[in-house]
């Protein structure tokens, strides 16, 4: 009898930490404010980000169009659509972040090159619906939704696939799926190799943990609340079949996911393929700090993958 109580605490035991695990990697959370977004950026990577205020400013008075659509699993997704009549980029935020946390600068880079943008709110962020982030496994397949949604809306254009973080996970984890002929190409920038990666290191770094048991019990968990497990996915596998060309890019200095899996990601990748690391970059700073050097090098990309 005592062993079946002691067996009983356990699992219970096991329940709570993987419970509190997965709450605290998954669910979705009540995002922050712009201003609070900027100054955590001017902490996080100690320089004045006035350039992002002033591309968040811009983007704010465009004229967006809404677009909507249905998930594979049912939920309601939100993206915003700025043309330029041009080719496509989709183009993704990153974890836990606003479309202008990741995208600021990017957004009016972009469009400044003639691509119209579809900026997606990635599930459970923003005005998408759902409670659980899918960390790029459940994300790919919201990506080829919208892909697919852009060519039965205006035909089947040259389209990039782009994002930040964890919407660089989207993308890389995407191309390495059955996608529409018209894709041209993916850029990563700061993305990881996979949700168990990406959990195991922050369980790490942040909370002092041993990725096991921790880990292996909210992926469990996981799966059988959020429909997938932390290795249902990963991008070294889907990056050594995917045809398309990839560029990643990682800032050096980045201490929330180690340059290192962008390193490893190129070295998985046996399509067309190239890396730019840039010194001095943290998590998501790689446009601010990079400048020219960084548009330089994902202009060279679009303009060879999709010659005018």
């Amino acid at each position: 009898m005592i062993v079946l109580y002691l067996l009983a605490i356990l699992i219970l035991l096991c329940f709570f930490v993987g419970m509190m695990c997965l709450r605290k990697c998954c669910l979705r959370k009540a995002p922050p404010t712009l201003e609070q977004v900027f100054a955590k950026q001017e902490r996080r990577w100690g320089r004045d980000v006035t350039e992002l205020r002033q591309c968040a400013a811009w983007y704010q008075e465009q004229k967006t169009e809404p677009m909507d659509l249905l998930s594979f699993d049912g939920l309601q997704l939100h993206g915003r659509w700025l043309p330029a009549q041009g080719p496509s980029i989709l183009l993704f935020h990153g974890y836990r972040s606003l479309v202008l946390e990741d995208l600021a600068g990017l957004i009016p880079f972009y469009h400044s090159l003639g691509y119209d943008l579809l900026i997606p709110d990635q599930r459970a962020h923003g005005d998408s619906e759902g409670q659980f982030i899918g960390f790029g496994v459940l994300e790919r397949k919201d990506c080829i939704s919208w892909l697919r949604y852009l060519d039965s809306r205006f035909g089947p254009a040259p389209t990039f696939l782009a994002g930040v973080s964890m919407g660089a996970t989207t993308v890389l984890m995407a191309a390495g799926e059955e996608l529409p002929g018209n894709v041209r190409g993916v850029i990563g920038d700061c993305g990881f190799t996979s949700p168990r990666d990406i959990i195991a290191h922050q369980t790490k770094a942040q909370f002092h943990l041993p990725a096991w048991p921790l880990v292996p019990l909210a992926s469990l968990l996981s799966r059988l609340l959020a429909g997938y497990g932390f290795s249902d996915c990963s991008t070294l596998d889907t990056l050594a079949r995917t045809q398309l060309p990839v560029l990643l890019i990682h800032g050096e200095a980045d201490n929330f996911v180690p340059t290192e899996m962008s390193r490893q990601n190129y070295a998985a990748c046996r399509s067309e393929k190239e890396l730019l690391l840039i010194p001095g970059a943290g998590h998501g700073g790689a446009y601010l700090v990079g400048g020219e050097t960084y548009r330089s090098a994902v202009t060279s990309f679009l303009n060879k993958h999709n010659p005018q």
